[in-house]
């Protein structure tokens, strides 16, 4: 048996439940690590469906992907406009020589395959062309600085990037390390939202207490882990101490000191007690996922995205 892509609370034919079921859960998991500490604000834009369609079914996986994979090109074409400012400011490229960079860096909505504005193929070209040589003009007019004018053209190339992946509008690129996160955790919701229940959709005030509740449990699960880790910690610690006193491989024909026995007793006491402690915290850690899963099912069926990682 395989795994097929399947809609939003439809399971194929060709996957059993069990393996639908591990394959969702492993998407959760993945959606609660990837997501945590992330603030997203903003959800996809519900450009392109069609009638009776999930919108977020239309390529919104494709989109997420690729916005992933192209943050480190879209923040590169960025610091590429910034490292423009100072050699346009000091007279070492030209207008006509910036004017051609800023084409490469606005390439996503700059169809144009002359230099004239007319000839580019789509709406938005025409006006980034428009744009772009109005700013123009007016450098050379001295209409405004060269500061102002490298200002309106960041502003250009944002709104372009936006465009180009479909961010909603008004939409800030603050970081590259912020955003690649949230491109991250956009991705792994959706994947997870993908193999989730029917959706069942519920009153906004019942969808603000089930993600308050997801909200709480997941951060007593992130410091019961935190816990884990520590005891762990602990643990390696007392097993070093061991290791350093030589309580499981003492040297043949060479007298022990007086204390030693009861040295290793005690930090092999301390261990089994750590281990103890330590298995608690993991069937803590276990029924709280059982429960933020299945919170998390709650409201994949019947609310709004955007609450539950916000």
């Amino acid at each position: 048996m395989y795994l097929q892509s399947c809609q939003v609370g439809q399971v194929s034919e060709d996957i059993p439940l069990v393996q639908s079921a591990r394959v969702e859960r492993e998407a959760f998991e993945r959606f609660v690590r990837d997501c945590e500490g992330v603030r997203i604000l903003h959800w996809l834009t519900r450009e392109g469906a069609g009638p009776g369609e999930d919108p977020l079914q239309v390529q919104q996986s494709a989109l997420l992907e690729r916005r992933l994979k192209d943050m480190p090109k879209i923040f590169e074409r960025k610091r590429a406009l910034e490292s423009l400012e100072p050699s346009l400011r000091s007279g070492q490229i030209s207008i006509d020589e910036f004017s051609q960079r800023m084409a490469v860096l606005l390439h996503g909505c700059h169809d144009c395959p002359t230099t004239e504005c007319d000839d580019c193929r789509t709406v938005l070209a025409k006006q980034v062309c428009r744009q772009q040589r109005r700013l123009e003009q007016s450098l050379r007019m001295r209409q405004i600085s060269s500061g102002e004018f490298v200002r309106q053209m960041r502003r250009l190339l944002d709104a372009c990037l936006l465009q180009e992946y479909r961010f909603p509008p008004n939409y800030v690129l603050r970081n590259e390390q912020e955003e690649t996160a949230k491109a991250r955790c956009a991705l792994s919701q959706f994947k997870w939202r993908e193999w989730g229940p029917s959706r069942h959709p519920v009153p906004d005030s019942e969808c603000e207490t089930i993600a308050v509740r997801f909200r709480a449990t997941r951060e007593r699960l992130a410091v019961v882990r935190r816990d884990i880790r520590t005891k762990e910690g602990l643990i390696e610690n007392q097993r070093s101490r061991l290791e350093r006193l030589r309580c499981e491989r003492w040297p043949s024909g060479v007298r022990r000191p007086a204390d030693h026995q009861r040295w290793c007793e005690e930090i092999n006491a301390k261990i089994r007690q750590l281990e103890l402690e330590s298995s608690e915290l993991a069937a803590i850690a276990r029924t709280l996922s059982d429960q933020l899963f299945s919170i998390g099912r709650e409201y994949a069926a019947g609310c709004d995205e955007r609450r539950l990682v916000s």
